[in-house]
């Protein structure tokens, strides 16, 4: 695959949505991969210790972008499970941690994102804060007004 600024950008990009489980049926010992919006892998993590054999193994089989996991899927020692992300209003009010405003309002406007939306409000969340904390004297939006502005369009 040629990179580009593009396919950085895309790489790069910190709203993630899909995560999945891969387990080794013998062992127990499993790997974990997320990939963002456009199925590019930004994210792994595993509680395996790995050894030679194990690193050349699975960097000929390592799953960059999402459609790479067939090869796990396919394989009989592995099982892949994808693991839901909450996207519940009840997940985004106590991420946001800033219980202030309208409550049922901003329920409203969450019911009204698109799920993709509803992700990228979650994820962005801790760029925000970043933000906020980088940049004194800024004081955190209202939950309902972070939805509403879409906020977390913000790069």
């Amino acid at each position: 695959m040629e990179c580009n600024t593009e396919t950085n950008k895309l790489f790069n990009s910190k709203i993630s949505m899909n995560t999945y489980l891969i387990i080794f049926k013998t062992s127990g010992k499993k790997l974990l991969f997320k990939y963002n919006l456009n199925g590019f892998l930004i994210a792994f993590k595993t509680d395996l210790v790995m050894t030679k054999e194990g690193v050349d193994y699975l960097c000929k089989h390592f799953p960059f972008e999402l459609d790479q996991l067939q090869f796990f899927r396919t394989h009989k020692e592995f099982r892949v499970e994808e693991v839901k992300q909450d996207l519940s209003f009840q997940t985004f009010w106590n991420t946001y941690k800033h219980k202030v405003g309208n409550k049922p309002r901003a329920e409203k406007l969450w019911n009204a994102l698109s799920e993709t939306d509803k992700a990228k409000a979650i994820s962005y969340i801790a760029t925000y804060n970043n933000h906020l904390l980088n940049n004194q004297g800024i004081q955190k939006l209202y939950p309902e007004t972070y939805l509403n502005q879409k906020r977390f369009d913000n790069e």
